[in-house]
């Protein structure tokens, strides 16, 4: 096989730099060296030869390729990365998860219990995994606005395509105010059902603004297979939604105060769905209050998408991902609510955490520049849409 190399400065070659390549099956080092390549000279494109590789047994296995200084300077150490690049090599299919448990939980003190799990009998909502206080989840379609949400200086894309209107647009309510005017930011849930079956939970909620007509059913089946706690859930809008959602996410209530997380998927930093070109799929691990940006105003922050495995070792939990509907969920965490950051107009007005927050997005509305710039382009933004999730929840020994 053989990948491209192409110079795009404007003076100079790539004598100063060497390619380097990783393979990686599910994120771990599994083959690595130097590309050969002579240096390339500047607005140059060629193309070398690279290894072979093998379809692994399980997992999905990356190549990352990555030009990085061949010496230190006044700007960067020796082995910056300057540029890199990955491609998906081979996936291999995962195997489908088969529940162990055909007897049906019964109600006790107002709880059903499922193998390690126990949940509201009702709303039934998660209440704790294996001694481990874990709430929810709860859709939630509402995130903290940005100030790109927040401003309608240029125009909007919303009802306008950006080639029909030569890039123009047209004039348009901020994101916030849109989202807003359809009730996203109180949205109301009613419980439509709880329904224990052979080694099954089943749980049907409604969420829908108040005095709309517009609402969204969140199906969740709750099975267990030994030794994880499996989830696989959906989320339907009626008809009537127009307009974008800030996202669409499951929302956990986990433990305060928790301090590190340790993943398989897209990273390190956060990204969204206009704004990822630095993102590579990998295993990244920070402290909870490094995943955020810690803006003059809090807002949104910290998505990572795309994840596969979620590790949190204060409370010894793992979340694994499949794709559901040929989605995989980023994931947020961070000390407060979507509601609580849109309430404070500083950090200092923040209040006093009491758990730490997972939201599990499919999707979520792309950033733009509407402030100073142009609006979110069509293709990233979230209209509104159906999603699944699929995902295994256990505590590791």
């Amino acid at each position: 096989m053989a990948t491209s190399i192409e110079n795009r400065r404007h003076d100079g070659d790539t004598s100063d730099l060497r390619i380097l390549w990783r393979d990686e099956v599910d994120g771990r080092e599994v083959g690595s060296g130097v590309v050969e390549a002579r240096p390339v000279e500047a607005g140059e494109l060629i193309a070398v030869s690279m290894p072979s590789y093998q379809v692994p047994e399980s997992g999905e296995l990356w190549r990352t390729v990555e030009a990085v200084t061949a010496a230190g300077s006044a700007w960067a150490d020796e082995g910056h990365v300057v540029a890199s690049q990955q491609l998906l090599l081979a996936e291999a299919p995962v195997p489908p998860r088969r529940p162990s448990v055909t007897e049906i939980p019964t109600e006790v003190a107002g709880e059903y219990h499922l193998g390690g799990a126990r949940f509201d009998a009702h709303t039934g909502d998660l209440v704790e995994l294996g001694g481990r206080p874990i709430g929810g989840p709860r859709l939630e379609l509402w995130r903290a606005p940005i100030e790109n949400d927040l401003l309608a200086f240029s125009n909007s894309y919303v009802a306008v395509e950006p080639t029909a209107s030569r890039g123009v647009g047209a004039p348009a309510p901020s994101w916030a105010d849109q989202w807003r005017a359809a009730g996203i930011d109180r949205l109301q849930r009613r419980v439509v059902s709880v329904t224990p079956g052979p080694g099954s939970l089943s749980v049907v909620h409604r969420y829908a603004p108040a005095a709309s007509r517009e609402a969204v059913v969140v199906e969740l089946a709750w099975t267990w297979d030994g030794a994880s706690l499996i989830l696989e859930g959906s989320a339907v809008p009626s008809k009537g939604w127009t307009g974008t959602w800030p996202r669409i996410g499951l929302h956990f209530r986990l433990p305060e105060g928790l301090s590190r997380a340790e993943w398989f998927g897209t990273g390190p930093a956060e990204n969204y769905a206009d704004s990822n070109v630095a993102a590579r799929v990998g295993r990244f691990a920070s402290n909870v209050s490094d995943l955020i940006v810690d803006y003059a105003v809090p807002q949104e922050s910290g998505l990572r998408m795309q994840l596969r495995e979620l590790q949190l070792p204060d409370i010894d939990l793992e979340i694994r991902a499949q794709r559901a509907g040929g989605d995989l969920p980023g994931f947020a965490l961070r000390a407060h609510d979507a509601h609580e950051v849109t309430g404070a107009a500083h950090p200092y007005e923040l209040p006093e955490s009491t758990a730490t927050h997972l939201y599990l997005d499919v999707a979520q509305h792309g950033l733009g520049s509407r402030s100073c710039g142009p609006d979110v382009r069509p293709e990233y933004q979230l209209r509104p849409r159906a999603a699944s999730w699929s995902l295994a929840l256990r505590l590791r020994e």
